[in-house]
């Protein structure tokens, strides 16, 4: 089952750990234990939220700059504890840190639809995390909502192929893309947007602030990390992905109020001022009309707070 590992039943490590798996016989037991694994990986994730935290607020004028610089930072958690190296990261980046995977170890965590995090200290790999999401109630209705307005729901992510082609397959969503680096993220918006398409994004972490700044519309989920809460255009109040859908129903009808408006003035003008100019209207009366015309564009635009979504949610 599911492991919460913050001390205070928070999730720490962008999803759940549901098992661990560590390479040791009885000798090493005693040294490399599943709640040393834990520790040590609630300890690095901890620290680079913090250090992100004070990276965004000293540099926030070079927010772009300073992505660009640490995106390979951001694929993995490198440290000290004491005097000895920690690193926590996919199998792939421990290969490029000189670390051997384990192939037997992490196979069977792949085949859970897990996405594997190993744990080396020192020289040597401790053992291996089997991270997978939990799936909100509200995913699967928020995406079909997203679909019922007449967009494509697209899903990016630094997880394994496996697991997200698992969580895809669970909320209907046909294009799914894995093991994603942040550069890798913003590409695929890129090419998105390529083929003619305006795109928005819509992410809570770290990895995501890149892909976050390279599309038309970015959107923060309220528990988002700073950096990602920074580089957005959009930040939602709840945690909540039909916030998403619902901020997109209410731009629209933002922009309708808008073009009737517009509609009201251009005929208002068309008929009145040819009116005033051959003497048909008096003064007094045209400039009534003129005063009528911006109390109904006013009272228009203030309809939109009786504007309600098409769908209710929990918070309703």
């Amino acid at each position: 089952g599911s492991v919460d590992i913050g001390p205070g039943g928070e999730r720490l490590l962008a999803g759940v750990i549901v098992d661990v798996t560590p390479l040791m016989s009885t000798q090493q037991a005693l040294e490399s234990s599943r709640e040393e694994l834990r520790q040590l990986a609630t300890y690095r994730e901890n620290e680079r939220e913090q250090e992100y935290r004070r990276l965004a607020r000293e540099f926030h004028d070079e927010l772009g700059q300073l992505l660009t610089s640490a995106r390979m930072q951001l694929q993995w958690l490198e440290g000290r504890i004491g005097d000895e190296s920690v690193v926590l990261g996919a199998p792939r980046f421990l290969t490029e840190r000189g670390f051997v995977p384990d192939a037997e170890h992490i196979r069977p965590l792949l085949d859970r639809g897990t996405t594997v995090v190993g744990v080396a200290r020192g020289t040597k790999v401790l053992g291996y995390l089997g991270l997978s999401d939990e799936l909100r109630d509200s995913a699967a209705d928020a995406v079909d909502w997203i679909r019922a307005l007449g967009i494509e729901p697209r899903l990016l992510s630094g997880d394994a192929r496996r697991a997200v082609a698992h969580v895809a397959a669970q909320l209907g969503i046909e294009h799914a893309e894995g093991e994603l680096r942040p550069d890798d993220k913003s590409d695929a918006i890129d090419r998105a947007r390529g083929d003619g398409r305006i795109v928005a994004m819509a992410g809570d972490g770290i990895n995501d602030a890149p892909a976050l700044a390279t599309a038309d519309v970015s959107i923060a989920l309220g528990s988002g990390t700073d950096v990602a809460i920074e580089a957005a255009d959009i930040t939602l109040g709840r945690d909540d992905l039909r916030g998403v859908a619902m901020a997109v129903e209410l731009s629209r009808a933002t922009m309708r109020k808008i073009r009737q408006n517009l509609f009201f003035a251009f005929v208002y003008n068309v008929l009145g001022i040819p009116a005033a100019m051959l003497g048909w209207l008096d003064p007094v009366v045209a400039g009534g009309a003129m005063a009528l015309s911006s109390v109904c564009v006013v009272g228009n635009a203030l309809q939109l707070r009786r504007w309600k979504p098409s769908r209710k949610t929990d918070g309703q």
